[in-house]
């Protein structure tokens, strides 16, 4: 049992080279469209190691939820998948050490769309994990376990008029870090347009006096996937408090929440 975990462990790439794969430019190629229109560009891809690298290019869907949770299934696995617009080449590069090298896509919306609001995929770059000897081959003990990073260029659509447009809190909690009060939100995008919001409490007093706001940052939520935000309460004294949470996308839509908080 031990040598062929080995082999298959062995097999895999030497995780130095993983990061030394960057691709150049936008990781979002975000585009608001109609059905038959089409919108073309390029990226690069450069490699900052010391020896030549070959990369492979493919396509594939994207979910993620607020457990923190990520799946990249098949193109063409949920209904707002575009995979099928995207075309792109090479579909493999090999790369100088040092040099750089372009990729084209082009993404083409077809004749006619059914599904209005957003829809998305990801180009995934990833180094080719059959390209390198193993340096600990010599022994069965001697495990070589491979992490290989691969990169991914979102493709993003906006097409039509989305029906319903809604962001809904789906969990709260309040947690101690280093001392310090830590609320975690969960939202849940349960429309049909991508949104990017901020999200921020308001807090106030038993006596309705504000006290302050407090930022979590944005993140992008696509239909049918979720997040969490971590506000840092830090300079929040101990006491009994009202949290309005707020997302606000910055595009006229904005969503709250009241949270009572027991710090």
């Amino acid at each position: 049992m031990r040598s062929l975990l080995a082999s298959v462990l062995l097999a895999l790439a030497s995780p130095s080279f993983a990061s030394d794969i960057l691709v150049i430019g936008s990781l979002v190629q975000e585009k608001t469209m109609k059905a038959g229109q089409s919108e073309t560009g390029t990226f690069e891809v450069r490699n900052d190691g010391d020896d030549g690298a070959a990369v492979i290019l493919y396509m594939r869907d994207y979910l993620f939820q607020a457990d923190g949770s990520n799946a990249f299934p098949e193109p063409g696995s949920h209904p707002r998948s575009n995979a099928s617009w995207v075309t792109f080449e090479p579909e493999q590069l090999t790369i100088p050490a040092g040099g750089v090298a372009e990729v084209s896509w082009t993404l083409a919306a077809p004749a006619t769309v059914d599904t209005t609001g957003s829809l998305w995929s990801v180009l995934m770059v990833e180094p080719m994990a059959d390209q390198f000897e193993p340096e600990s081959a010599g022994s069965e003990r001697n495990l070589a376990i491979t992490t290989v990073y691969r990169t991914g260029v979102q493709f993003v659509t906006h097409i039509g008029e989305p029906e319903t447009i809604k962001l809904e809190f789906v969990g709260g909690s309040l947690a101690d870090k280093e001392g310090k009060p830590l609320l975690s939100v969960d939202v849940s995008n349960t429309g049909e347009a991508g949104l990017a919001p901020a999200v921020y409490a308001e807090i106030y007093d038993g006596k309705g006096n504000r006290v302050g706001r407090y930022a979590a940052g944005e993140r992008r939520i696509y239909p049918g996937c979720s997040a969490r935000f971590h506000i840092d309460l830090g300079d929040v004294p101990k006491g009994e408090y009202v949290a309005w949470v707020i997302a606000d996308d910055g595009k006229d839509h904005v969503f709250g929440s009241q949270l009572p908080l027991a710090l």
